[in-house]
């Protein structure tokens, strides 16, 4: 549940586009006027009403005429400033352009990678998660197993493993009742006949089971209980 995954992010490219600026023919159109209203006036100050009229003619022609020039080299020289700017300008954006294509193609091929580790992620969980719950019932049944063995010593699975003492469940000094004659000959009547009469006088000797018994090396054993043929 604690696994997450965290997409890639790159930021786009925009690079600036120089802007021109423009040549204005203004100031100078504004001189030539100038120097053609001085010489009008020049005129008219030394010229008669015929001669001046002719000069004023002679005066705003050659203005016209270099106005005329001045708006053709301006214009010229703006068209060659606009064709330089608008090849660094087309340059600038397809450089911006191949830039981003390329940013996205990284982004897409982090996106996969990120799915992948992802999922390796979420399947590596999973298995840890199985493990686990394989563990923990192994320890259980182990748990469970070790608790029947040992009754009086319990592990507890509630506390995460504590053990405790529980004298109740076993009386630590009780010994086991000693194996009566008929029960040992019945536990132990596939042994060698020899064999097992020797057994029977080590373990039990001369006894009596609620009435006489005599034991003879190579005889009988006889008790008021049913007879054992030795």
């Amino acid at each position: 549940m604690g696994v997450r995954k965290r997409m890639p992010w790159e930021a786009r490219v925009d690079l600036e586009e120089p802007r021109p600026t423009f040549l204005d023919p203004t100031r100078e159109l504004a001189a030539q006027s100038e120097q053609a209203n001085i010489a009008a006036q020049a005129s008219a100050q030394f010229a008669g009403p015929q001669a001046l009229g002719a000069r004023l003619s002679a005066i705003q022609g050659k203005g016209a005429a270099a106005a005329a020039d001045t708006l053709s080299r301006i214009n010229n020289q703006n068209v060659g400033i606009a064709n330089q700017f608008e090849g660094q300008q087309v340059g600038i954006r397809n450089q911006e352009q191949m830039l981003n294509q390329q940013m996205a193609n990284r982004v897409y091929d982090k996106n996969v990678i990120a799915d992948q580790q992802f999922q390796n992620a979420k399947r590596a969980g999973r298995a840890n998660m199985a493990q686990a719950y394989n563990t923990a019932v192994t320890n259980k049944w182990k748990t469970d197993a070790l608790n029947q063995m040992y009754p009086d010593f319990q592990v507890s699975g509630a506390s995460g493993g504590r053990l405790y003492a529980d004298p109740t469940a076993k009386d630590a000094t009780a010994t086991k009742p000693e194996m009566t004659m008929e029960e040992f000959y019945e536990a132990n009547k596939g042994m060698d006949k020899d064999l097992l009469r020797e057994a029977v006088k080590i373990k039990y000797g001369k006894r009596k089971y609620g009435g006489a018994t005599t034991f003879r090396d190579g005889g009988f054993v006889y008790t008021v209980f049913p007879t054992i043929n030795l």
